[in-house]
């Protein structure tokens, strides 16, 4: 991959830092034992890829929530979930469809 570095970035880290101590306060106190660095996987135009993969009955996904997913996974996730389990996608997903960018040969 052009750009990218397996090495985490103390900037990073004090912004994921700082968002999981709005939830829970506690976490800005607590050292840091590991770091990590991890792709982030973003879609061709920037949005998310979340419900079915066409002409596939049984085969879901949720990607390209780029930088936020550790922010917008749970809902993410949440909302496959409801579609799975009731076979009809939220509303809220239609921008989201696997069908825009998944070419089947």
């Amino acid at each position: 991959m052009a750009g990218y570095s397996y090495v985490p970035e103390a900037e990073g880290i004090e912004i994921n830092r700082a968002h999981a101590s709005e939830v829970f306060p506690f976490i800005s106190r607590l050292p840091i034992k590991r770091t990590w660095a991890g792709i982030m996987p973003f879609s061709i135009d920037g949005k998310p890829i979340i419900g079915q993969i066409p002409q596939f009955k049984n085969l879901f996904i949720v990607t390209g929530l780029g930088s936020s997913g550790f922010g917008r996974g749970p809902m993410a996730g949440k909302l496959l979930a409801d579609y799975i389990h009731t076979g009809h996608p939220h509303p809220v997903l239609a921008d989201s469809d696997p069908a825009r960018c998944v070419v089947l040969r």
